[in-house]
């Protein structure tokens, strides 16, 4: 039974009256697709041809209504028993509904009215979620049966409460007045009000009717039917409460003598204090039992000083009509409410109207939102963050926005003032932070902003920089071991258009490549950098020259950003900087990880240029690799040339782990073909076409002979 102790009884067991109980939870909840829970009619497909062929899905049912009084008034014991047999019976056919037992109909009114449902809870344990109470009252004994409900909650708890039915019933000093007269609207607001603070009463209902008598709540003809007073004291309440944070309210009742015939349950006063959140709005409703006006004085916790317009809304009948086709009209006013603050409480005088139930409903004076955060404390790159901006004043929820700026990367501003998130870039962000209230004004003069930053140190950032389209290329050596540059090709674009290795007449190539490396932040200390080339084409056998070794030069080789036949020559700012792999096979990458020296020589401010040489030499063994510039497309189109294959390759700086104390600048990144890992990769000023940075390291087939091998000096 779905956790529930209840047995499961077989059709045979099922008493006529607990099968009609589980044919109407197949009524209103069975889904009409033949599946017909309970056997016998159908009663989902009735349903259908009533109209509704969704289920209602009704969830809360209460287990018969009043069985402990009348003719047919049932023991305790008896009322258990019938409660498990129809459980059984209805959970049979939607093991998911609510079911309540109810407690004794007169509260409080008939002697030991607490066994009962004191037996009914122990005697259903686990079969039922909630009790049902029935209240009812007039305006003298209210407060009663409101501890009448919490006696039962006491009771029965963890169970909630739900007031399944309440009303004014005749009123002492007024034996007509139920619904329809103010003495129905006035005992009713007042058990509403002193039910809402009520924690444990999950809900309430009020027992009304659309008819004729006492119990109706509207009057008039079909057609043209006008609310009754307790109707229009509901909808006062209902706006008051709807969605609002109710105050626990102290009611300082004055002198009850001549209105409650001694009782000492009964009150002539009562007040509730509810405020909306969204619009911070504050609303005072109240009962006056009074037969004149009463000056009542209203205190609430942080209510602000200052005149308040306000929306005044009330019933009032001195005279206590007791007819009850009586039309009793709700009177408004707007009056100013001129509230004094001590002690954090905010205090005004009220008039309540003689013999009325109303509501008054603060119009909050406009309250600009004022933030007073003023700094940020700083983040660490891949450390999570979180910090909560502050601010004061403004009338209902604050929501928080950036205005200008932006957060560091990484970071985000939620709407409730939370910054949070974790940095992945280093460097300082400012940025403007804005927060506006949500009540009906709005614009720059209700609202406040305030300029901030974010400094994020620590962690690492990783950057790629490619080649300057323009100032690569190779330098061939004038003669054999001259050591000094002859011819030279900066604007190739093939796979061989930058080349390490010798020619037919063993002259050495030497390859320049060339990077803006200016975007790195000043401050910036640079842990970790990575050269990459990628392989065109390979003719011979260079792999046997041994190492590809890696010269730096802080700014152009020879003094010159351009491609120079010196630059074969030319002084390095360090030698042996990083030592290359060799590339396995065309379209292969080569890395080269900078030592120390070649990270503290990448310029910060200009250009970054590399040498890159073989350790030995032969004769036309060389290794071609992908330039800077747009590559032009092969002649003929063909589906098995790697230049076909491959889009774009890499020639590339990487600058990794780069710490600073201001972000790094935006860099340009031509393509996945060229990038580069370090701090010191300068961009270049794009061309119309993003430069493709690959060299292919191609392989051409020739035939020849390899001469005697020599180490060659400083490359």
């Amino acid at each position: 039974m779905d956790g529930h102790p209840s047995v499961p009884l077989t059709p045979e067991q099922i008493p006529a009256w607990a099968q009609k109980a589980a044919d109407l939870v197949e009524y209103c909840n069975a889904p009409n697709n033949g599946s017909n829970p309970g056997g016998g009619t159908d009663w989902a497909a009735v349903r259908a041809a009533n109209g509704h062929p969704a289920p209602y899905n009704v969830r809360i049912w209460e287990l018969d209504n009043e069985t402990d009084h009348g003719t047919a008034a049932l023991t305790v014991t008896e009322y258990i028993a019938r409660c498990q047999t129809v459980i059984a019976a209805m959970r049979a056919i939607d093991p998911t509904i609510i079911l309540m037992p109810h407690a004794r109909t007169n509260l409080e009114q008939e002697a030991n009215w607490e066994d009962w449902h004191q037996s009914v809870v122990a005697g259903l344990n686990g079969d039922v979620e909630v009790i049902a109470a029935h209240a009812y009252y007039d305006g003298i004994r209210v407060p009663r049966k409101i501890t009448s409900v919490d006696m039962v909650a006491a009771d029965a708890d963890p169970l909630p409460v739900i007031v399944s039915e309440h009303g004014n019933w005749q009123d002492i000093n007024d034996p007509s007045g139920d619904n329809a007269t103010i003495s129905g609207a006035v005992g009713t607001s007042g058990f509403i009000m002193g039910a809402a603070h009520r924690n444990h009463i999950s809900s309430m209902t009020m027992h009304v009717l659309d008819g004729s008598g006492h119990w109706n709540v509207f009057a008039g003809a079909s057609g043209a039917k006008q609310p009754r007073a307790v109707t229009s004291s509901h909808k006062l309440l209902w706006n008051a409460v709807k969605g609002a944070e109710i105050f626990n309210t102290t009611i300082h009742s004055p002198n009850n003598s001549g209105y409650g015939n001694g009782n000492p349950y009964s009150f002539d006063v009562r007040g509730m204090v509810a405020r909306d959140p969204a619009t911070g709005k504050t609303t005072v409703t109240w009962v006056n039992r009074h037969s004149s006006s009463y000056n009542a004085q209203v205190q609430i916790k942080t209510l602000p000083a200052g005149s308040v317009s306000s929306t005044l809304s009330y019933l009032s009948d001195p005279a206590k009509n007791p007819n009850y086709n009586y039309i009793l009209p709700v009177q408004t006013s707007t009056p100013t409410i001129n509230v004094t603050s001590s002690g954090g409480y905010g205090t005004f005088n009220l008039t309540l109207p003689a013999y009325s139930a109303g509501s008054l409903v603060l119009n909050a004076a406009n309250s600009v939102p004022n933030i007073t955060t003023t700094s940020l404390p700083g983040g660490t790159n891949g450390v999570a963050y979180n910090q909560a901006l502050a601010a004061t004043g403004g009338n209902g929820a604050l929501v928080w926005s950036i205005s200008a700026g932006s957060l560091p990367a990484g970071l985000s501003l939620s709407p409730g003032g939370v910054i949070s998130g974790t940095p992945t870039t280093g460097g300082t962000a400012n940025f403007t932070v804005k927060v506006a209230d949500s009540d009906s004004v709005t614009g720059a003069s209700d609202e406040d902003t305030q300029a901030l930053s974010i400094v994020v140190s620590g962690g690492s950032t990783t950057v790629s920089m490619p080649l300057v389209a323009g100032e690569d290329g190779w330098v061939l050596e004038s003669t054999e071991t001259s050591n000094v540059g002859g011819s030279l090709a900066a604007t190739g674009t093939g796979d061989a258009a930058l080349r390490i290795g010798d020619d037919t007449a063993k002259k050495q190539f030497r390859t320049i490549l060339s990077f803006d490396t200016s975007s790195i932040p000043d401050g910036a200390t640079i842990t970790a950098a990575t050269l990459k080339v990628t392989r065109g084409i390979q003719s011979g056998n260079p792999s046997a020259f041994g190492a590809i070794s890696v010269a730096i030069r802080t700014d152009g080789f020879n003094g010159n950003n351009a491609l120079e036949a010196a630059d074969f020559q030319a002084a390095a700012t360090a030698a042996g900087v990083a030592t290359m792999s060799y590339p396995a096979s065309n379209g292969a990458v080569s890395t080269g990880t900078l030592n120390a020296t070649g990270r503290n020589a990448i310029n910060k401010t200009g250009r970054t240029q590399f040498r890159l040489a073989f350790a030995t030499d032969g004769t036309a063994d060389y290794l071609g690799l992908w330039p800077g510039e747009p590559r032009r497309p092969p002649t003929a189109p063909c589906s098995k040339s790697p230049i076909n294959k491959i889009a774009r390759a890499r020639n590339s700086i990487r600058l990794m782990d780069i710490t600073s104390a201001r972000s790094p600048q935006r860099v340009r990144r031509p393509s996945a073909a060229a990038r580069v890992s370090s701090a010191h990769h300068r961009a270049a000023p794009r061309p119309t076409h993003r430069p493709r940075l690959r060299r292919h390291l191609g392989l051409k087939s020739t035939n020849w002979t390899r001469g005697p091998s020599r180490r060659r000096d400083d490359r």
